[in-house]
């Protein structure tokens, strides 16, 4: 009879092999977990914006959280909707552990937060004319994130999103005078235009539909543009602003835009039928997440951004507001030219 070859390696070597094997995947899940839950450090006083958004891989929805859970002496969100589990859960439980938290929200697009949030925080659910589309939040008096993201799981982790956040003491003030005005029908006083020191760098901010010169300003922007220009607009509708942008290019500033692809069949169809007359170079969203945005990149060193739409009804009825930066640090413009090229990846002309 023939002897049974010697097996090449024992039973408990390879039990150990498998052993091994299996705790270095683990060791890797690990580490590309937190690497997929790693936040961008906070603002810190003095120091420039920082800028987050979920396309350059930020994560949004956990930024928005540690800031809320960081929070010493107060909260101040203002909101069109909210509808993440884990944001809410952190305004509640930071409500009970005593620091003020004040909400306020669009009442339709919010129609059972109270419940959710709990009865220690302070909540006005805005049922005035017009929406209620700022998206600002303020940390402690001094720490302000402000930009185009809306509260709800889609909006913080799938739809495109940019956010600038910075810690300045008199914008936050300005917010919370801001928020002051805010009641549930109507609004009392006016907080128009204010400018800042932000670092070494000028920050401008509009409330509207109080600051009358607004869509002025967004103008003279354009007019002011040398180089470059490029926008990426969730609804856009206002015909003034789209001819600055025609007779920009046509003075040689290289212009481009990206437009949602669902609005662009709507709301904005007959904006980008016009840019398209004038051989705008125009690109539509193409994935199946919104593009959210609502920013405007002049010559790499200026940045327009906020919760205003440009429509009509933005700069005349909403409860909105919008950011100009400038000039923009190597940081901040790296940051928008990693954005620029991943919103563009993700569009079609």
């Amino acid at each position: 009879m023939r002897k049974s070859k010697t097996p090449l390696f024992s039973e408990k070597f390879l039990i150990q092999s498998a052993l091994m094997l299996i705790s270095s995947l683990l060791l890797i899940g690990t580490a590309l977990f937190h690497d997929a839950l790693w936040i961008k450090p906070t603002p810190v006083a003095g120091e420039t914006p920082k800028f987050f958004s979920n396309q350059t891989g930020d994560q949004l929805e956990n930024a928005y959280i540690s800031a809320i859970s960081n929070a010493k002496k107060s909260v101040l969100l203002l909101i069109f909707s909210m509808t993440s589990e884990e944001v809410i859960d952190a305004l509640r439980q930071k409500s009970q552990e005593g620091v003020p938290v004040k909400v306020i929200c669009d009442a339709k697009a919010c129609p059972y937060i109270s419940k959710k949030l709990g009865p220690q925080v302070e909540l006005i659910r805005r049922l005035g004319k017009g929406l209620m589309h700022i998206k600002i939040l303020v940390i402690d008096d001094i720490e302000c994130w402000i930009g185009s993201a809306n509260f709800t799981s889609e909006s913080l982790n799938m739809h495109g999103n940019l956010v600038v956040a910075l810690k300045n003491e008199a914008l936050a003030a300005t917010i919370k005078e801001k928020a002051s005005t805010l009641h549930e029908y109507d609004r009392k006083g006016e907080v128009t235009h204010h400018t800042y020191l932000a670092g070494d760098q000028e920050l401008q901010i509009s409330f509207l539909p109080d600051d009358k010169k607004a869509s002025v300003r967004i103008k003279q922007l354009i007019r002011e543009a040398k180089k470059s220009i490029r926008i990426a607009m969730f609804t856009w509708t206002r015909f003034d602003m789209a001819k600055e942008v025609v007779e920009a290019q046509k003075r040689g500033v290289n212009v481009e835009v990206v437009l949602d692809r669902s609005s662009s069949n709507g709301a904005s169809a007959k904006i980008a039928e016009m840019l398209k007359s004038h051989r705008v170079k125009l690109f539509y969203s193409a994935g199946t997440a919104l593009l959210h945005h609502k920013f405007m990149w002049l010559d790499d060193h200026t940045l327009e951004v906020g919760s205003a739409n440009w429509t009509k009804a933005a700069f005349t009825q909403n409860d909105d507001c919008f950011l100009v930066l400038h000039p923009l640090t190597h940081e901040q413009r790296q940051h928008m030219q990693n954005l620029w090229q991943a919103i563009k990846a993700d569009s079609i002309r």
